[in-house]
């Protein structure tokens, strides 16, 4: 009898997590266009992020012949940023250190190490800002659709064209008759922007096949960015 019991007992909580399991794949009904207003919504409360831009295919050439290769910041909204970042320079590679406060701009010498105070429209990375990017790609996106159907308590998948100038913060100058394929991934549960893949060529100086990844984690976590210690020059 008890062993009857107990056989009874497993195939009922089979089916409860079959049940729950399909439960939760079901399709639900969405609108891309609310998703992405819905995700803008989220991201006007954002206070800090990290996140992590890297290139599937190509490199973004960014300013005297740099061509960037993998960055991942730190931020603290509205305008306090740390970088660091691998490049390279006529095929050697370089490891970059950055911060960003309000209007004023610190990097260290790729050669030794030291930082120095650098004047905003001299810095490579004066404008640079991913939020703004994020931001735009949501409110500018065109003809938004579903990557893949949704479904319950899975992220969001949406794609679609954004031109070529919401991306300027991210990669400088821009060909303005260009437009790039982006895939956006949400969060289902909080609407947070967890990666966008911009898809094609935006900057003149980009490879004919480009691919850029930026991912995102860790929202309104503790995070610090302070102006650095090492004596200026």
């Amino acid at each position: 009898m008890k062993i009857y019991k107990t056989i009874v007992l497993l195939i009922v909580n089979l089916f409860l997590l079959l049940f729950l399991g399909c439960q939760n794949n079901q399709e639900i009904d969405a609108n891309p266009q609310t998703v992405l207003n819905d995700s803008t919504n989220r991201m006007n409360d954002w206070e800090s992020f990290r996140f992590r831009l890297e290139h599937e295919k190509g490199t973004t050439t960014i300013s005297n012949g740099m061509e960037l290769r993998i960055i991942e910041g730190e931020v603290i909204l509205p305008r306090r940023v740390k970088l660091t970042g691998k490049a390279t320079v006529g095929g050697q590679f370089i490891a970059l250190d950055i911060i960003l406060i309000d209007e004023q701009s610190y990097m260290t010498n790729p050669l030794t190490g030291i930082w120095n105070h650098i004047d905003p429209e001299d810095s490579p990375f004066g404008n640079f800002d991913v939020r703004e990017v994020i931001a735009n790609i949501l409110k500018m996106m065109e003809n938004p659709e579903f990557i893949t159907p949704p479904k319950n308590e899975e992220d969001l998948k949406v794609k679609g064209n954004v031109i070529s100038t919401v991306f300027e913060p991210l990669v400088g100058s821009v060909d303005a008759n260009l437009n790039a394929e982006v895939h956006l991934e949400i969060n289902f549960m909080n609407m947070d922007v967890k990666s966008a893949k911009i898809i094609g060529r935006i900057n003149p100086l980009d490879p004919q096949e480009v691919i850029r990844v930026i991912k995102i984690w860790d929202v309104d976590g503790d995070i610090e960015v302070n102006p650095p210690i090492d004596p200026l020059k």
